[in-house]
């Protein structure tokens, strides 16, 4: 059954709602995690956010958690599963006319992160057999990310509302995402005005720290070394009289 416009715009409502209520856009995404897979006929549902140099799997759905399983199993998260020769790949097979791209192999997205017989050997754990890929872009049409529907045997695809849920996704994640830091933020609140005595190079590091992102992974980011973030989180420290990461989380974002 293919999603109409005016259940689209509906459920986004809702969704909307629960977020400006305060609640996470993560959270309230993963409640509703089955009415997408019964609308696209995927069981795993990933968004990906990031900008020129990087990309990053932010969230993903699923109701068997299986691939979370998985995931654990060969000791990564998705929040550190870095999808730069993906990226490269996408941006090299995906025209600017297509709606979308279908991959059939893992490892055309685990590159870099698995060799190809341990991507072989996660397909065959998880039952893949085909992925479907389309763009996320941000209100001035620069891509922002993208959502991975991951699809095993069992599973059948509807391309139509494949495209539904992204338009859904995009429109979602558009005020959380600062393209500028390429920061996702989790939930309905703006920090922006707090921030107005850093560079840009802090803002950047400030956006990291507060979702959680060790020094290493930081450096690795914004392609500087790990001394020099701990340089500048040392002057971030200083202008806002704190000593600690948690110290800085609480002055800037309250109960965040």
């Amino acid at each position: 059954m293919n999603m109409s416009h005016i259940e689209l715009l509906e459920k986004t409502v809702m969704i909307q709602n629960h977020i400006l209520e305060g609640h996470s856009v993560k959270a309230v995404l993963r409640k509703e995690t089955k009415t997408f897979k019964e609308q696209s006929g995927a069981g795993i549902i990933a968004i990906c956010v990031g900008d020129e140099d990087f990309v990053s799997i932010e969230m993903v759905m699923e109701e068997k958690r299986r691939f979370a399983a998985l995931l654990r199993e060969y000791k990564l998260t998705s929040q550190h599963m870095f999808l730069n020769k993906f990226k490269r790949y996408y941006q090299s097979h995906y025209e600017g006319t297509r709606e979308y791209l279908v991959i059939d192999s893992l490892h055309k997205i685990f590159d870099g992160t698995f060799t190809q017989a341990k991507a072989l050997e996660f397909e065959e754990a998880l039952n893949f057999s085909e992925a479907y890929i389309f763009p996320v872009r941000s209100k001035n049409n620069r891509k922002m990310g993208f959502v991975i529907y991951i699809f095993t045997h069992d599973d059948m695809p509807n391309v139509t509302n494949m495209a539904e849920i992204s338009t859904m996704f995009e429109s979602l994640i558009r005020p959380f995402y600062n393209i500028d830091t390429s920061t996702f933020h989790s939930k309905c609140v703006h920090i922006d005005n707090k921030m107005d005595i850093l560079t840009d190079k802090e803002k950047q590091i400030v956006f990291r720290i507060l979702h959680g992102r060790p020094y290493k992974e930081i450096a690795s980011e914004l392609k500087v070394t790990i001394n020099t973030v701990k340089t500048h989180t040392k002057n971030i420290f200083s202008k806002y009289g704190v000593s600690s990461k948690m110290e800085l989380q609480n002055k800037m974002m309250g109960n965040y």
